[in-house]
């Protein structure tokens, strides 16, 4: 299938990702990604039919959207929302109508949050420090606007603040001048969140040339990417080896993974048989 004018393999950087053995991606990887900026319906005739067939709708897809509400404007203010990392905040939104009340900078415990959205800025503070402190506030979640003109970033927890479990959601939004001129004004407003189901955003063609789906992003980052690439060339790798004589040996079996100490199996080779036809790794033993 030729490729359209419009799409472009990529350019940017990218840090090296390499597994345990040893094996690295890079470059290679940037050569088999191919970006667009023009809308799906300008992308020709096949390409939008894929997308639209596997539609985004699901957790973690789709549009993410914050829907502000007030007596000051007739009309809804329907903008893009980008969520903190899931891993290390455990709130979800809800699309129950909440009060949205200004937080400053979140930098500092404020009590007139509390039992409403907390809108704080970017900045003075980590984001981790404001959302703590807006729990702190008993606020039920924390929009933080970007700077004027600024771009939306991911909300993420670093080193030791990620040990720390907060419950509350956390998402990044733009400015909206109206929303800021109406809290200035102690007029109110509400806040809703909704998620708008969207064609597809990624599709795959993998060594066989077979058009692939996509897993959903978890959070916008090139990670997610790769992995799809390196999910394709084992694919293909266990294919082949699949095809081959073999012998399955058992390393875990009903044992528990979890906690600090993982899982250890000590697994014995049968005799006769190199460890070129056996299904383990080049060392006796596996952790987890």
């Amino acid at each position: 299938m030729e490729e359209p004018s419009h799409l472009h393999g990529s350019r940017t950087p990218l840090p090296l990702c390499c597994t345990l053995t040893g094996h690295c991606w890079g470059k290679d990887v940037l050569g088999r990604m191919h970006f667009s900026s023009v809308p799906v319906f300008g992308l020709g005739n096949w390409i939008p039919s894929v997308l639209y067939s596997w539609t985004c709708d699901g957790v973690n897809c789709g549009l993410s959207q914050v829907v502000f509400t007030s007596k000051e404007w007739g009309t809804p203010i329907v903008a893009k929302r980008l969520d903190a990392k899931y891993d290390w905040l455990m709130g979800r939104w809800t699309p129950v109508s909440h009060p949205l009340v200004d937080g400053a900078d979140g930098c500092s415990v404020a009590p007139a949050v509390a039992g409403a959205v907390a809108w704080v800025s970017e900045g003075n503070c980590s984001f981790f420090a404001k959302v703590k402190n807006m729990a702190s506030s008993k606020a039920l979640g924390v929009l933080v606007y970007a700077g004027l003109g600024d771009p939306i970033q991911l909300m993420d927890c670093a080193g030791a603040e990620c040990y720390t479990q907060l419950s509350i959601p956390a998402s990044m939004v733009h400015l909206e001048l109206a929303v800021a001129d109406a809290l200035r004004g102690q007029k109110p407003v509400n806040v809703s969140f909704q998620r708008t189901p969207s064609p597809n955003f990624f599709f795959g063609i993998d060594q066989d040339g077979k058009l692939a789906e996509m897993g959903w992003f978890l959070y916008p980052t090139f990670k997610f990417l790769v992995w799809q690439t390196q999910w394709f060339d084992y694919a293909q790798q266990l294919h082949g080896q699949l095809q081959k004589p073999s012998q399955t040996i058992n390393v875990f079996n009903h044992t528990l993974m979890q906690g600090d100490r993982g899982a250890v199996a000590t697994v014995g080779l049968p005799e006769g048989n190199s460890r070129a036809n056996a299904n383990v790794g080049p060392e006796s033993f596996a952790t987890i």
